[in-house]
């Protein structure tokens, strides 16, 4: 989640034939793009143009207790410590320049029950089909552990290029078809192994946490 990212706002009253009366604002935004997306295939570099959606608070009046038939909304309760319900819209999205998502401007970050749920309540908003979050937990499951991977990665005081230059090696004990360290992320038990992994290479140079 980032703060005081501009968003392009059509004002009220223009009409659709018209040339349309924007004005830009500066609105907290939740990054939306998947993980393979932001970043190019160096797995770096942010890509330029991201997709976020709008974040804003929400009143809760009229909603229900179980969020039922409020597909277009996931929940971001007490998001900047004011005890507020927040919410990202998944109406109103738009794309931003890499520029502003910076740490400086970041809010918050989702857990990985979090960020579950968020992917739930996206696919929800086109669909209004709720996914049992058991069942797409273990889907974004390598992708988690891969960004956590990586965090250690650099708190070690390691970079980012080196350890996805690390994980796109061929694995020491290969399985068929497999080439990649990555590659094994997706197989059962392959998370656990590469996380061994990670551990005895930064234990080497005498920088695990």
């Amino acid at each position: 989640m980032y703060a005081e990212v501009p968003f392009v706002k059509v004002k009220r009253g223009s009409k659709l034939d018209d040339d349309p009366n924007l004005t830009v604002e500066r609105r907290p935004v939740a990054l939306f793009s998947h993980s393979c997306d932001v970043v190019t295939e160096d797995g770096c570099t942010l890509r330029r143009a991201q997709t976020v959606a709008l974040v804003r608070k929400e009143s809760g009046d009229g909603l229900p207790a179980n969020w039922d038939g409020c597909y277009h909304l996931c929940p971001l309760p007490d998001l900047y410590g004011d005890g507020a319900m927040w919410v990202a819209d998944f109406t109103v999205m738009t794309h931003i320049d890499r520029f502003y998502l910076t740490s400086e401007r970041r809010v918050r970050c989702l857990s990985e029950l979090g960020w579950t749920i968020f992917r739930q309540r996206a696919a929800l908003e086109p669909s209004h089909n709720l996914i049992d979050l058991e069942d797409l937990q273990p889907v974004g499951a390598s992708t988690w552990a891969e960004s956590m991977m990586e965090m250690d990665w650099l708190a070690a005081g390691r970079d980012q290029v080196s350890f996805q230059a690390w994980l796109n090696s061929p694995d020491e004990e290969p399985c068929p078809g497999l080439e990649k360290r990555r590659d094994v992320l997706d197989e059962e038990g392959g998370i656990d192994h590469i996380w061994e992994m990670v551990r005895a290479e930064l234990a080497t140079a005498g920088t695990t946490r």
